[in-house]
């Protein structure tokens, strides 16, 4: 009958293709024919089933009407025929089906079969994937809640007082097992995903199909390696319309998909190290929400704002004692010029080489220190070495009145009980209101008297304020009057004749330069003279020294800046502030040809740089020379003194920079010694401008006591540790008073929003919750409307290889059992569709004319 069957196919003659019968106990490669042909009960899917009725075996088809070709596809060699097979004239020659090489499947018996699609509204809805997206919902609310709560957990170096520390856990093990929990909760937000990647395979699938390179990446959405594969690259790409267009047509459905997959790829990937980042906690500073136990109200510095920072120092703010020459060391203190002994110990730092741009300041009568710090390498950023004629200092220091009233409200909170602060490892104060700093540019220029003396219009000394910055005008975007020209020095300062004497001193003077400047005024200025021998090459060889003089004018721009301050008294004791590192915080507004972007002119108005600059008098000024009385010979000021440090005294008395590169070459040496004298300067002013209101009190309201009275505390004396009551005073006693908040913050490990990374990891999983939100109003919707369904069809890879295996092969992927040839294949489209027998099939390539489709609600085999 085989036999017959061949030479009946061979002929060309129309033949009912069967199945073969075996026996239980038969193997399918036997190569034993059956005896008899058992004939399909029902048509293949490309088949009408209409066009034939059941036949034996060597019967021949009459169809009703004409439906097959005039001549018969033959089959490939070694193939059989599972049920009657028939194309139309119009069906896609590239789904030739043949018989699997496999033994079917046995057909269910029709009690097992059940709807592949459910249409019932509640059938589905408590399945397991379901459970899945509400365990990672729940997991995500749980984690994320600690950061928006900003949960505090424990100090550092406070582990073995948590509980986990007293069951015997080390801290290490702790976040190992955070480590391992945030993995899991990786994998369960994973494993939602895919579930709703499913429901959207599955609808493709019974639709209009899916690419099938992606068919294969729904069931890796995890793997980065799929990404990279042919599958996802040549699924993405267009298809041509026939082999005779050159035209590329993109197909949006494709680059939508190709997106998606990449889009979900990646953020599966994401998800594990953004679990990690949420989970575990941060060793940061973290906010005590209620800092002091609720004892504290707020604390004063007894001045106004206006006198705490004024704009215009003058005679009318000098407090007159500080400029009396029998005024006692305990008022002097209390001077703008208090700080002459840290700038001197400084400067003989300095001479000896030591580093030049940090000062330390010891607040009077507290333990508490400032640091003064400065720069002079923001001209280093225009691509350009210093020059003898462009040399700028800028430096700045936290204020001297705000350091008094830290001191002193921790010195109260420290020794107090009922504050809490005993009970924190590292705590910190920063202050809630707008606190400023002065920040001081001078540059400065250096001559030599001897050729100054022939007037040449080159050689004249000149004040120069190219490398100063205007603020002001820079944040309004006017020109810089600051860029543009340089002022003569006048004479008066140094056009007369010197003798050897005058050529040996050190002589300092402040000159008044605002009234040069029609707009946008600098500051103040100052002439420095320092003595410096020079060596001149005779005609006839060798050299001759002789004493000489520097004139050096320098002029200065003085602003404050809005500062952070912040106070660690188990640390390092300091009052910091957030622009001691210069360079980083400005170096931006020196940068050659920069135009500001919009940040840069916002942070120009947050730090108030925007504002106008300080106009210093030099009665004020003079305040910071004033001579010291008899401790230093021949009455010299208090500026010449720290320049003194820096003269070496031989045949000639020289000005000796602590380093330069050659000490032969003159004009290294002049501008080394331009930059010792900006940066001298710079740290005198700063320390003077931080101590203008240092005369002031500080106080304490404790808290209000009601009848319009509240308990004010004395801080100055306890700042000395002395011991004061607290007394009841009017509420409107601290009216003129400038009021300050301390917020106290704890160093240890925590959850919150303190870092971009925190932010993203937090976002990230929020996603994965906002998307099963919408997720599920989405089948909510689907299932109400009048196709909607739910199916567990396909849901893992087996289950689709189990369909594939049962499902007749096409011609596009019949010869690809040793691996796939072309990577065409990723291109064709895979569908699901109705088959013989109530079975269903994955049929991959193009479409086929009158498919079946899966019909909502009706039992399939294998469903």
């Amino acid at each position: 009958m085989a036999a017959d069957n061949r030479e009946f196919r061979s002929s060309g003659i129309p033949l009912l293709a069967y199945n073969r019968t075996y026996s239980d106990d038969q193997d399918i490669d036997s190569g034993h024919e059956p005896l008899t042909p058992t004939p399909s009960a029902t048509p293949s899917l490309l088949s009408r089933p209409s066009a034939y009725s059941p036949l034996n075996a060597n019967s021949y088809i009459t169809p009703a009407e004409p439906l097959i070709s005039p001549s018969p596809i033959s089959s490939p060699p070694h193939a059989y025929h599972d049920s009657p097979t028939f194309y139309s004239q119009n069906q896609c020659p590239k789904l030739v089906s043949s018989s699997p090489s496999l033994r079917p499947s046995p057909a269910k018996a029709p009690k097992d079969e059940e709807p592949l699609l459910e249409p019932r509204f509640l059938q589905g809805l408590l399945s397991f994937t379901w459970f899945v997206h509400f365990a990672a919902v729940s997991f995500t609310a749980g984690v994320v809640q600690l950061t928006f709560r900003q949960f505090y957990w424990f100090d550092e170096d406070n582990w073995n007082s948590q509980w986990v520390g007293k069951l015997g856990f080390s801290q290490d093990v702790a976040m190992n097992g955070l480590q391992f929990v945030a993995k899991v909760h990786e994998i369960i937000i994973v494993a939602s995903v895919s579930g709703m990647v499913m429901h959207f395979c599955r609808r493709m699938l019974v639709g209009g199909g899916i690419p099938f390179g992606f068919l294969t990446g729904a069931y890796q959405v995890s793997s980065p390696d799929w990404l990279f594969s042919k599958n996802y690259l040549w699924a993405s790409m267009p298809r041509f319309r026939s082999k005779g267009e050159n035209k590329s047509t993109p197909s949006r459905q494709r680059a939508l998909l190709g997106f998606g997959a990449a889009a979900i790829c990646i953020y599966c990937n994401t998800v594990g190290p953004s679990s990690a980042i949420v989970m575990i906690p941060e060793l940061e500073w973290w906010r005590v929400s209620d800092p002091y136990n609720g004892t504290l109200n707020v604390s004063y510095v007894t001045e106004t704002f206006d006198r705490n920072y004024p704009k215009i120092l003058n005679q009318s703010i000098i407090n007159v004692n500080c400029s009396m020459d029998n005024s006692s060391d305990f008022v002097l203190a209390l001077c703008p010029g208090a700080g002459h002994d840290d700038l001197a110990i400084w400067a003989e730092s300095v001479a000896m080489g030591g580093p030049a741009h940090t000062m330390q300041v010891m607040q009077r009568r507290t333990s508490i220190r400032r640091e003064l710090t400065s720069t002079t390498t923001l001209l280093d950023l225009e691509g350009s070495a210093l020059r003898a004629d462009n040399i700028l200092s800028v430096a700045t220091v936290p204020h001297a009145s705000m350091a008094k009233l830290a001191g002193a409200f921790w010195n109260f909170v420290s020794n107090s009980e009922k504050t809490g602060v005993e009970d924190i490892n590292r705590p910190r104060i920063f202050q809630r209101e707008d606190v400023y700093s002065p920040l001081v540019q001078v540059q400065c220029k250096v001559f030599r008297y001897n050729t100054s003396m022939t007037h040449r219009a080159d050689m004249m000394p000149v004040f120069g304020a190219k490398a100063l910055r205007n603020f002001t005008a820079m944040a309004k975007g006017e020109p810089d009057a600051y860029n543009d020209e340089s002022w003569v020095l006048p004479g008066e300062y140094w056009d007369y004749q010197r003798s050897e004497a005058d050529l040996r001193r050190t002589n300092f003077t402040w000159v008044p330069v605002a009234s040069h400047f029609p707009k946008h005024r600098p500051s103040l200025g100052a002439v420095v003279n320092l003595p410096q021998g020079i060596a001149r090459r005779l005609v006839g060889g060798g050299n001759v020294t002789f004493q000489d003089s520097l004139i050096i004018p320098c002029m200065m721009d003085i602003r404050w800046v809005g500062v952070r301050l912040s106070f660690d008294p188990k640390s390092n004791n300091f009052l910091e502030h957030d622009i001691s590192d210069l360079t980083k915080t400005l170096g931006a507004y020196w940068k050659p040809g920069h135009r500001l972007s919009r940040p840069e002119k916002r942070l120009l108005a947050s730090r108030n740089l925007s504002d106008s600059n300080i106009q210093v008098k030099t009665s004020w000024a003079s305040l910071l020379d004033k001579p010291p009385g008899l401790t230093v010979k021949n009455h010299t000021s208090n500026i010449e003194t720290l320049f003194e440090k820096f003269i070496e005294t031989g045949t000639h008395r020289n000005f000796q920079p602590p380093i330069f590169e050659d000490a032969e070459d003159l004009t290294d040496l002049l501008t080394h010694t331009g930059t010792i004298t900006a940066g001298v300067l710079s740290h005198v002013v700063a320390d003077g401008i931080s101590r203008v209101s240092y005369r002031s009190d500080v106080g304490l309201n404790l808290r209000d006591v009601g009848n319009g009275a509240m308990s004010w505390l004395d801080l100055t004396n306890i700042a000395g540790l002395s011991r004061v009551d607290a007394k009841e005073v009017p509420s409107n006693f601290a009216d003129a008073m400038t009021p300050y908040h301390w917020e106290l913050e704890r160093y240890g490990y925590g959850y919150g929003f303190v870092s971009r990374t925190a932010i993203f990891g937090v976002t990230i999983l929020l996603l994965h919750a906002a998307v099963v939100f919408a997720y599920a109003i989405y089948i909510v919707i689907f299932r109400f409307s009048e196709n909607g369904w739910s199916s567990k069809a396909w849901g893992s890879l087996d289950s689709i290889l189990l369909l594939a295996m049962n499902s007749k092969p096409s011609s596009v992927g019949m010869h690809a059992g040793m691996g796939i040839k072309s990577n065409e294949l990723f291109r064709e489209t895979a569908r699901v569709r109705e088959g013989a027998e109530s079975n269903v099939e994955l049929i991959l390539g193009d479409c086929v004319n009158r498919e079946l489709r899966i019909v909502h609600g009706k039992p399939y085999h294998g469903s």
